[in-house]
């Protein structure tokens, strides 16, 4: 059985054998998912079911229907220990027979002691890739402090000048160390620096150190993703007939580098162009003016190589997902979003969604896979289905009336307003006009 990401699984579920439950579904109390079913979505507080499986060796009991009919909980006659618990032919998904059976084609799996050595040295470099700054900080403040370098002209006698009458200039060295090529004299015949300007000294030379961690932490990151990935291609990568998963694996390991405790490196240029650089850099097709991720993002899009976005598109707290893992079977599909088009907060789109001029995606809503969205719709619920739909009129890139301003130059009115006025029904769906009113 395969319970996907973002899944709600109330009390009294069963999920049968090689049963599925796809992405942001919901499971209520007391469902029993059959075996082979694929189910998906929350319409109603209720998943949909997509593909009725055969149900193998399960044991089988009537319909829900039936059940609901007799008055029995769709639970009750389904406890765990009357479903198969145990694999057999029918379970082994690709990673079982690449990883356990070693039935892996044309590539050579990794070990567990492989992976396990290659994830503590992972974990053991970013740790001191982390610790670096700070420590670097330290030891360069120091060198400002305590040197008899050409720095000192230019930082500590500039800001701290002659302190107490101290001359650092007739000063022995009584207790001095080397750091790099820079002598530091520690003793200072019993002068000692205020906190301020230890500080001060520590904090100037982590704006440097800092500077430096998050420009390696981009060159490591993007190497690895051109190292590991190179650029995506659509199609099928089952584990036990490409090595694209565990290239991804070990990419996503050491794409961890980005992570600070409990924020990462990303999080701070949500919202920003500087996002817009960073998927540019990873291979996206990324248009101008667009605003990604200002609210965060999990995940932040995985394959941006296969994902198109057009100018003035916004992304919120969205999910772009271009890969799709049915019972291991492993499928990249590219994704295209046409110009000033929206994704709101915790909408999700998934493999082959084409999304037209100006549509947008609702809160909490999934896209399906090839689903395309209309030019000038918004789109809600899981499955998405059209709510409305904008009028013809160009209301997207409305801008208000000009008039003709001082030695002849167009002027443009900004205060205007727009009124919505609700109209027919078109197919099922309310269309609304706008109406443009400027405001003297």
């Amino acid at each position: 059985a395969n319970v996907a990401d973002n899944c709600v699984v109330m009390a009294g579920t069963v999920v049968g054998k090689n049963a599925v439950l796809g992405s942001n579904s919901i499971s209520p109390e007391g469902t029993y998912l059959p075996a082979g079913n694929v189910w998906f979505g929350s319409n109603g507080c209720t998943p949909t079911c997509l593909e009725q499986g055969t149900g193998g060796n399960e044991i089988q009991y009537g319909s829900l229907d039936e059940d609901a009919a007799n008055g029995i909980p769709m639970h009750a006659s389904r406890t765990p220990t009357q479903l198969q618990m145990v694999g057999d032919d029918s379970t082994i998904r690709p990673f079982g027979k690449a990883f356990y059976l070693g039935m892996a084609q044309g590539y050579r799996v990794w070990s567990l002691t492989e992976i396990v050595a290659f994830t503590i040295f992972n974990r053991v470099g970013q740790i001191i890739f982390h610790l670096l700054p700070i420590l670097g900080a330290i030891e360069f403040g120091a060198v400002l402090l305590y040197t008899d370098h050409p720095l000192k002209d230019m930082y500590r006698n500039s800001i701290f000048g002659s302190i107490d009458g101290y001359n650092y200039e007739q000063a022995e060295n009584f207790n001095v160390d080397k750091f790099l090529w820079f002598e530091r004299d520690f003793d200072n015949q019993g002068h000692h620096h205020t906190f301020g300007q230890v500080y001060l000294a520590v904090f100037s030379c982590f704006l440097v150190t800092h500077f430096i961690r998050v420009v390696l932490w981009l060159v490591i990151e993007i190497s690895a993703k051109w190292f590991y990935m190179g650029r995506r291609q659509p199609g099928r990568y089952n584990y036990d007939t490409c090595s694209y998963s565990q290239r991804w694996e070990l990419y996503q390991l050491t794409a961890k580098i980005r992570k600070l405790n409990r924020l990462n490196l990303l999080q701070f240029l949500m919202g920003t162009p500087y996002m817009n650089w960073y998927f540019r850099m990873n291979g996206g097709n990324i248009g101008k003016d667009c605003c990604l991720y200002p609210a965060g993002a999990d995940p932040f899009m995985p394959e941006p190589d296969l994902v198109t976005l057009g100018d003035r598109t916004v992304v919120d707290c969205a999910s772009i997902v271009a890969h799709l893992n049915t019972r291991g079977n492993f499928e990249l599909v590219p994704i295209t979003v046409e110009q000033d088009c929206t994704l709101r907060t915790r909408s999700r789109i998934q493999q082959g969604v084409h999304m037209e001029t100006g549509s947008m995606i609702l809160e909490k809503s999934l896209a399906m896979t090839g689903e395309v969205i209309d030019e000038r719709t918004v789109w809600q619920g899981g499955p998405a289905t059209m709510w409305f739909r904008y009028p013809d009129a160009d209301v997207l890139a409305y801008q208000p009336p000009t008039t003709t301003g001082l030695f002849g130059r167009e002027k443009r009115n900004t205060k205007s307003s727009i009124e919505v006025h609700k109209g027919s029904m078109e197919d099922g769906v309310t269309i609304f006009t706008y109406s443009s009113n400027p405001v003297s």
